[in-house]
């Protein structure tokens, strides 16, 4: 059933965001991970699956995303227009993905 597997990817994907949410609030951490095009393609091996990814592959995808993008919530990240996401708006988010 689709609920059970909503149910299973909820739970595997929270720990990733609970623990990307508060990694890139760290001044630690870079606001982006800048590499060139050829490196970033490179790193991400991006390529169409000859057959559906299991978690286990879509998760590297995750992670990849999350490393290599630009941390919008980090401190040092500057924007005219765009402070970065809200825990409310993230939520926000799903909610809306779900109806």
């Amino acid at each position: 059933k689709e609920s059970a597997e909503v149910k299973f990817l909820l739970q595997e994907i929270t720990p990733v965001i609970s623990e990307y949410w508060e990694k890139v609030e760290s001044e630690s951490v870079k606001v982006c991970d800048v590499l060139s095009p050829e490196k970033l393609a490179e790193e991400l091996q991006l390529s169409f699956p000859e057959s559906p990814l299991k978690w286990e592959g879509v998760s590297r995808y995750i992670n990849d995303l999350l490393q290599f993008s630009v941390r919008t919530r980090h401190p040092l990240f500057l924007d005219k227009l765009y402070p970065g996401a809200s825990p409310i708006g993230v939520i926000s988010e799903l909610v809306t993905a779900l109806l």
